[in-house]
């Protein structure tokens, strides 16, 4: 957005990043924040002021997703189950990590994600092809709830492929192992554009007066 990392772009008040790692704090027994090698101070300095209810830790990303999200696994301690959220998904809330985490305590692996209710085409040089069957499609999110060990071993044997992984559960759903969907968060979308950033401030506001009209 206009040359600034989205991370870092300003939302009530706070970097997009303090949003996501607040909200994940909420739920999760400790964080692992996976960072550029030039944010490395400005993201420590950043988990400091937000006093965090637990431990946290920062490691070094790497060139694609998936080298991130591998560097982040090796940098857990003990964990039986790990959370992955993209940093750019702002508000995303801690309720929604508990639903995903309960889902994937039964099966290994658990998604949230929103089923599609536009038509969806599929289309090559401008023309359309192809009429696809809404029904069966959803728009998927994060965080997405795996037992450390299925995810670790989705890496391993993921090893050396040079195919862009978009989200984890592509690993795991190679394994042929079962993915659990429950249902996502209609305001919990990936902020990309200035567009984005005014929708979530609007959304922000809505949440925060809603919560103070709640009764004591």
């Amino acid at each position: 957005m206009d040359g600034i990392d989205k991370i870092w772009a300003q939302l009530a008040g706070r970097p997009i990043l303090a949003h996501s790692v607040l909200a994940m704090s909420e739920v999760a027994s400790e964080l692992v924040v996976v960072v550029k090698q030039p944010d490395e101070v400005r993201v420590v300095q950043m988990l400091e002021g937000l006093r965090l209810p637990v431990q946290w830790r920062i490691t070094r990303g790497g060139a694609r997703r998936q080298d991130s999200v591998r560097s982040g696994l090796r940098a857990i301690r003990g964990s039986e189950y790990v959370a992955v959220h993209d940093a750019a998904r702002p508000l995303a809330t801690g309720a929604l990590l508990r639903k995903v985490l309960e889902a994937a305590k039964v099966t290994g692996a658990a998604i949230p994600a929103l089923r599609l209710t536009d038509t969806i085409k599929r289309v090559a040089e401008s023309q359309v092809t192809e009429t696809l069957d809404r029904s069966q499609l959803w728009a998927v999110q994060t965080p997405q709830v795996f037992s450390t060990e299925t995810l670790k071993k989705a890496y391993r044997q993921a090893e050396g492929s040079d195919e862009l992984v978009t989200d984890d559960a592509m690993l795991v759903e190679r394994m042929e192992a079962p993915v659990a969907v429950v249902d996502g968060e209609t305001w919990n979308f990936k902020v990309t554009t200035p567009i984005d950033l005014e929708m979530a401030e609007a959304l922000l506001r809505v949440r925060h007066h809603a919560g103070m009209a709640k009764p004591a």
